[in-house]
């Protein structure tokens, strides 16, 4: 389902999925992009974990982060370009459109992270979070309860998801880096991104994960017996080759003249 989806939609595919899954088949829906994402796996484990998952208004919003809305004839244009496989083109489209509603920047946040163009991706949830205004239309088209989830936690539990799922994506250089014009207007938006509130957090909890790992490879080394040869000699490898990796996209992600961590 979109993410906007009434309760009545879910009810009636989750109904669908368990009435196919009787006679050992699997529905198929309009949504499910399986051009992009591949063949769904609907087993009764992944139904399970997906109903609790849309239970909670507060879980709907935060997921609804990730996956589409339609919202306008925009959007309805935008996932016809989705299910043909242009997510280039159709993050074109957006841009040309001017649009700026929450549908249109979770759109594209969504369609950029599929198509691994982190910095468009930055630029939409920065745009998302930007005014109460946007935020409070995102939220009201998942739920008539407009206090479930605050900006505030939203941007702490996408960082969080950001971080999780592209493990390998150093985000901070991404924002710190990063000069984003808008295509139809010209307008540099790098130095929003560098000052946006959902950079400060990603910056702390991804700095943190960082220092974290180095901090356990440390540990992990005063613990090895000093008489054991081999293992010390097997401790400094890791030491040099996992240190000398962390360090270096710690250093990326503060910059040369950050000196919180010289020792």
């Amino acid at each position: 389902v979109l993410a906007n989806a009434s309760r009545k939609e879910i009810e009636r595919n989750k109904s669908q999925i368990k009435a196919f899954a009787k006679v050992g088949k699997a529905p198929s829906f309009p949504y499910d992009f399986e051009n992009i994402l591949g063949p769904v796996d609907r087993s009764e484990d992944n139904l399970n974990d997906a109903v609790s998952k849309l239970t909670f208004d507060k879980d709907n919003v935060a997921y609804g982060l990730f996956w589409f809305n339609n919202a306008s004839f925009i959007d309805e244009e935008t996932l016809r370009r989705v299910k043909e496989n242009s997510l280039d083109y159709a993050i074109n489209y957006l841009a040309s459109c001017g649009c700026s509603s929450y549908s249109a920047y979770i759109n594209m946040g969504a369609i950029s992270l599929l198509s691994s163009n982190w910095v468009c991706a930055a630029y939409c949830y920065t745009r998302l979070f930007e005014t109460q205004n946007i935020w409070n239309q995102y939220v009201h088209s998942i739920t008539d309860n407009p206090s479930s989830l605050s900006i505030d936690d939203a941007i702490d539990t996408l960082a969080d998801n950001l971080i999780k799922y592209s493990p390998s994506t150093n985000w901070i250089k991404i924002f710190r880096n990063t000069s984003f014009k808008i295509s139809t207007r010209n307008i540099d938006y790098g130095d929003k991104l560098k000052t946006s509130k959902l950079y400060s957090v990603l910056a702390t909890k991804y700095i943190t994960t960082i220092t974290n790992e180095i901090d356990s490879l440390l540990a992990k080394a005063k613990g090895i017996s000093t008489s054991d040869a081999n293992a010390n000699l097997g401790m400094a490898t890791e030491l040099e080759q996992s240190c000398r990796n962390s360090l270096t996209t710690l250093k990326d992600s503060l910059g040369n003249n950050d000196s919180t961590y010289v020792r």
